[in-house]
């Protein structure tokens, strides 16, 4: 932390010999006093916390777990005073895009993601936004938190640092990372002539139920896995696949104590999400041959290897290899731990996604249930995992057209991702196109589109190339739902999704070829005869160049989509 700190300031003098002075005399008791100094920590940690900078964060993790727990300590010290409920204020200026979400949320629940300051005189926060003027994209906010010191169950954690703090007389209130509240109101209000959005809000508990979810969600992998490998699977979790893969090849280049198996098993699950199927094999060997088969701990481990080479074979639709490496694995765990488990439930259902890829739904379908049934016995109601045996079993009931029963499921999916996920998680998004995907199957095509555009939106942010991926699949759909009744609409959908889909790395030359022959037979039925030979001839240089030798795509189809 302190090399990194230099590094970053060598050029500034006075935060060098900040740094100097941190480095002699820091100790956990004073991590208050250092965080209320206008100086290096307090700017490198708020903005590694603004901009999400895992990398950052966890080079600083001990002085914020420092400056967490003081803060903790300070609030046992408050909650002992003659107060049962203090009001603090906090002026700043926000986006309109963020008033508008503070706006559609009254009622729900809202988080920070920083140290959040606040005072307890309004005077002082207002003095932070009198005289700034709204405009096109900023707004003037001034926040008001009730807050509870009564309610033994509260998780939200603020401290008075005020002792601490160079200007006394701004009666400081610090909260720490993560505080939850309840956004009760948002009204805007004009206070001396400034224009201002008050936005009231309440500390609550809630959302300590969702945090002992989470963990218990994850207690089983959290015991496996070290804190360094865990990170890499959150941020991983969380979207941020590329932080997660450079996190762990500097691993892999410098262990440290690391366990080599586990840093070359997630490499090979990372690679094969990103496509890239031979490094991800290359891993997953290379984990194999690491293990020490005389260790019962590793042999377990091994057994969930087999299963990820497994998935690798099945995404390479090398169906019967997928299977014999399931049935493996199986074998393997049932000898270390006695069914019903998490693990022989994930492999269960792993076969019930081969027979679904070889088309035997009743097979599928006992598979996925067996697997259900055994998570069931094995984890909360609200565990996240049960939501992919939901939306397995709400696939097969599609391709079954019970579409009353497949929707049922995928919503089941979609409702506990909606609650426990992160804004904007991958899964979410492909639970909203999946029931989308029911939708338009029992024919009802704006509901449908509406799931489409909610999936969109979230995949539009994502800034990993393997879940952008994703994107011409959605707008293809969208498409669909426009044909017949609005063919313009269809065709502009389907130009967004070729365009994307020739921008990615690893170019799916097949959806290219059917969207090109999909729009040179539209341009054909709506007489633009301009247009369709231009997609006729690119489809037949894409099939002769890149799809020779597929059997499923002769260029015989591409000459019918002009005739």
């Amino acid at each position: 932390m302190i090399n990194v700190c230099r590094q970053y300031y060598r050029n500034n003098r006075q935060f060098l010999k900040q740094i100097d002075e941190f480095q002699e005399d820091y100790h956990q008791a004073v991590s208050i006093d250092w965080y209320t100094k206008d100086g290096f920590i307090y700017r490198l940690i708020n903005t590694a916390l603004r901009t999400e900078n895992i990398e950052q964060l966890y080079i600083f993790r001990y002085y914020i777990a420092d400056l967490s727990k003081q803060l903790r300590d300070e609030y046992q010290m408050l909650k002992q005073g003659n107060k049962s409920m203090i009001e603090l204020y906090r002026g700043t200026i926000i986006t309109r895009n963020e008033v508008e979400q503070l706006q559609a949320n009254v009622g729900q629940l809202i988080a920070t993601n920083t140290y959040w300051s606040t005072s307890r005189k309004k005077s002082v926060a207002y003095a932070y936004i009198n005289g700034c003027q709204n405009d096109t994209d900023r707004m003037v906010v001034l926040f008001q938190i009730e807050c509870n010191l009564r309610n033994e169950e509260n998780s939200v954690i603020f401290a008075d640092i005020s002792g601490s703090s160079n200007f006394p007389e701004e009666k400081e209130v610090l909260f720490d990372i993560g505080a939850v509240f309840r956004i009760e109101s948002v009204a805007s209000e004009t206070i001396d002539k400034t224009d201002v959005f008050v936005v009231q809000m309440k500390t609550t508990n809630e959302g300590k139920d969702v945090l002992e979810e989470y963990q218990n969600q994850n207690r089983e992998e959290m015991d496996v896995e070290s804190p360094t490998i865990m990170l890499c699977t959150i941020l991983k979790r969380m979207g941020k696949c590329d932080q997660s893969r450079v996190l762990l090849e500097r691993l892999l280049d410098h262990p440290n104590g690391e366990n080599l198996v586990h840093i070359h098993n997630r490499l090979g699950i990372t690679y094969k999400d990103e496509h890239q199927y031979d490094r991800a094999l290359e891993h997953f060997e290379q984990a194999l041959k690491l293990t020490d088969f005389s260790d019962p701990s590793q042999r377990k481990y091994a057994a969930y290897i087999f299963h990820n080479k497994g998935l690798l074979s099945a995404t390479r639709r090398q169906l019967k290899e997928a299977l014999e490496l399931y049935e493996q694995a199986i074998t393997m765990l049932k000898k270390e731990i006695s069914p019903p488990n998490t693990g022989i439930a994930q492999f269960l259902s792993s076969i019930g996604r081969i027979y679904f890829q070889q088309r035997k739904y009743q097979k599928a379908l006992q598979y996925q249930q067996d697997a259900l049934q055994m998570r069931e016995e094995c984890m909360s109601a609200n565990h996240l995992v049960l939501t992919f045996s939901y939306a397995d079993i709400g696939k097969i009931y599609q391709r079954l057209h019970n579409y009353e029963q497949a929707l049922h499921y995928h919503k089941k999916a979609l409702d506990l991702r909606q609650r426990y996920l992160l804004p904007n998680h991958h899964n979410t998004a492909y639970s909203l196109r999946d029931v989308g995907k029911i939708y338009f199957e029992m024919g009802k095509h704006e509901q449908a589109r509406q799931y489409y555009f909610d999936s969109l939106e979230i995949i539009e942010k994502w800034l990993s190339a393997s879940f952008k991926n994703s994107m011409p699949s959605i707008l293809e759909a969208i498409a669909k739902t426009y044909d017949g009744s609005m063919p313009e609409e269809a065709l502009i959908y389907r130009l967004k999704a070729l365009e994307i889909q020739k921008s990615i790395q690893s170019v799916d030359y097949v959806a290219v070829n059917q969207q090109l022959d999909y729009l040179s037979l539209m341009c054909k039925s709506k007489e633009n005869l301009n247009d369709a030979p231009m997609y006729h001839e690119e489809a037949f240089d894409i099939q002769a160049r890149h799809l020779s030798k597929n059997p499923s795509y002769m260029p015989w189809k591409c000459k019918l989509a002009c005739q």
